[in-house]
């Protein structure tokens, strides 16, 4: 297996919805919730303002991007 080149993100909601498709319209795309400083595998920025394209368990899937933020690579940590 490669090491992965996508860039990493943290969750900083607590309980965020993962959805398969872009849209909070009804609850039936809803895959799972991530735990806060959750770290994720970004795909890239959806076509649909406000959503972050993410792997989850293999598969592509989509985030709130108000709920995420990038991970400072040179930051060591609290």
């Amino acid at each position: 297996t490669t090491a992965s080149e996508n860039p990493q993100l943290i969750i900083t909601g607590d309980g965020v919805r993962v959805r398969s498709t872009p849209s909070t319209e009804d609850d039936s795309n809803i895959l799972g919730k991530l735990a806060k400083d959750t770290v994720v595998e970004c795909l890239g920025i959806s076509d649909d303002p406000g959503w972050v394209k993410i792997l989850y368990n293999d598969t592509e899937a989509y985030v709130s991007s108000d709920f995420v933020s990038q991970i400072e690579s040179e930051s060591d940590g609290e």
